[in-house]
């Protein structure tokens, strides 16, 4: 479906200007200047480079399409909701943004998507849940009641997949073979990983009583949304501060997603929308 919609939006959007796929985290020229240093280099040929990046790009529309509530749709209906936002919203945005759009020209910077894959993605899946509304039993009688996850172990180790996958999504957004840079961008992308889960750890901790392992993995995720636009731009120490309020946030803002009767089973919007937010400011913050 991805390539398929990949395909359309190429077929339709280009001729109102928005060529976002030809140009992903480079500027034309200096993508430009990667594909020649690396047909030079007798590394890749033009086609393959175009190839490559294609590929990449297949990515980060996954990490969007992810977000939609597919667990409580019909299969029609995934499929209309993954066609308006791979074919549709990420291409716009992203030539907003990294394709010399109008955000670009304003100076927006975003290095490997905490706004044109998390945020809106995260917009996304809030507008499903609110179009979806709560699951049966989530609250009855004015009160709310949990509904946890069935299997842990396998989100847990969902959750580290994903912490693994980050070290191709930030760090492959250089789109060339930079070790300084890539090594630089690792760094900053663990460490908010890692402080924001110990900050999302405590914070649960002490409002709820006892650790939650649902907060802890999505404070991982919190802290890795959080770096992805300012990884490459970053101190390490900047990105200990990034992800432990990130972590802090999380919580806080699941409990107030809760409190505001949205249902949101695995909290999508808390990790993607709010700390895809979160993590563009900090752009402007530490950068």
């Amino acid at each position: 479906f991805i390539v398929l919609f990949d395909s359309l939006a190429r077929l339709f959007l280009k001729p109102f200007g928005y060529t976002h796929w030809e140009e992903p985290a480079l500027s034309e020229s200096e993508l430009k200047l990667v594909m020649k240093e690396s047909k030079e280099d007798g590394i890749i040929s033009d086609s393959e480079a175009q190839i490559i990046i294609r590929a990449f790009e297949f990515s980060d529309k996954r990490v969007e399409q992810i977000m939609v509530p597919r667990e409580r749709i019909k299969f029609i209906s995934f499929i209309v909701f993954s066609f308006i936002i791979v074919a549709i919203m990420y291409p716009i945005v992203g030539h907003w943004i990294w394709g010399g759009g109008w955000l670009a020209g304003k100076g927006f910077f975003d290095f490997a998507g905490s706004t044109v894959v998390h945020s809106v993605g995260g917009w996304s899946a809030l507008a499903g849940i609110l179009l979806l509304g709560p699951r049966y039993g989530k609250w009855r009688d004015g009160k709310m009641y949990p509904i946890p996850g069935h299997n842990m172990s396998t989100a847990t180790l969902g959750a580290l997949i994903l912490w693994l996958g980050w070290f191709g999504f930030n760090p492959g957004s250089t789109m060339a073979a930079d070790p300084t840079m890539i090594g630089h961008i690792a760094v900053t992308t663990n460490m908010a990983g890692a402080v924001a889960t110990l900050t999302a750890t405590i914070t649960a901790w002490l409002i709820l009583g006892k650790p939650d392992i649902g907060m802890i993995l999505n404070g991982t995720l919190a802290g890795l949304v959080a770096i992805t636009a300012p990884c490459a731009w970053v101190t390490p120490t900047g990105s200990v501060i990034i992800g432990a309020i990130a972590g802090v946030l999380v919580v806080l803002s699941v409990m107030m997603f809760d409190k505001l009767k949205i249902d949101d089973p695995v909290g999508a919007t808390s990790v993607h929308l709010v700390n895809g937010i979160w993590g563009t400011l900090c752009v402007g913050l530490f950068a």
